[in-house]
């Protein structure tokens, strides 16, 4: 109730927020839901133990990925890379991308028309959630309107329940009405698990619950990537980072470790 008042306060014109049974998740059965077939996919064991430690080792959370991104600067925004599927030498992440778009391509099948991804990364407290919203190129700036991908992926890169689960609805970009009940799914973080839905559709991350598994310096670790049926690129990569960068193209030399792009290097594993 104290909750209510404050976000009342802060909130005045807000209509609607999460359930208490979503908020409160594995306290209660979750009810079963029905979405458009070819809607959502998951599975656990999304990619070969070799590519999935290749992938959690480029992001790893104490990594230079993070600080080469300037990601824990409250100035920094959101930031992404591009690349086509067809990258003749492909990093770790489009190695995944591949991968997933195998795994997925019975239970989300518009995923099998992209030759190209957007991916963007987070490394989080276990408390920290994300907001509702809809993956789309340029965070929705388009002037026709935002433009959705294929599909979204979210890979799982850190220990089972660091972070609360990502919540994904039935809601569609663009609907005149918003479904109330029994029109979301949740799909807890564990090692490996891959969660894929269509593009067009809501969603969000919940906070993590109880003490952080790892104690409260562990980080949640999650990759997203995006499908597209073309690449979309439109920057080579700035300092601050942008959206929908170009990913630095040769392997860096592992003799400059010092170079500005030597944070790649891991991603260019064998």
């Amino acid at each position: 109730r104290e909750a209510d008042v404050v976000l009342r306060h802060k909130f005045p014109d807000a209509r609607y927020r999460l359930a208490d049974d979503v908020l409160r998740y594995g306290a209660t059965d979750a009810p079963s839901v029905a979405f458009p077939a070819g809607a959502v996919g998951a599975y656990d064991g999304a990619l070969s133990p070799a590519l999935f430690e290749a992938v959690r080792a480029s992001l790893a959370p104490d990594g230079d990925f993070w600080p080469s991104h300037a990601y824990d600067d409250e100035a920094s925004g959101f930031f992404s890379y591009v690349h086509s599927l067809d990258d003749g030498t492909p990093t770790v992440v489009v190695r995944a991308a591949r991968a997933l778009r195998k795994a997925f391509r019975k239970s989300v099948p518009a995923i099998a028309e992209a030759t190209g991804i957007e991916w963007w990364t987070h490394r989080r407290p276990h408390g920290a959630g994300h907001q509702l919203h809809f993956d789309s190129a340029d965070e929705g700036a388009g002037a026709d309107g935002p433009q959705h991908p294929l599909c979204s992926v979210v890979l799982y890169l850190s220990e089972a329940r660091l972070g609360g689960p990502t919540l994904v609805t039935t809601q569609e970009s663009g609907a005149t009405t918003m479904p109330r009940r029994g029109c979301a799914c949740l799909v807890p973080p564990a090692p490996n698990r891959a969660a894929c839905f269509r593009g067009d559709l809501l969603h969000a991350v919940l906070p993590g619950r109880g003490a952080a598994p790892g104690g409260p310096d562990a980080r949640r670790v999650t990759l997203m990537i995006s499908f597209w049926r073309r690449p979309h690129a439109t920057a080579a990569r700035q300092s601050p980072p942008v959206a929908a960068m170009r990913f630095p193209e040769a392997p860096p030399s592992v003799a400059t470790p010092h170079a500005p792009d030597a944070w790649a290097a891991p991603f260019y594993a064998a």
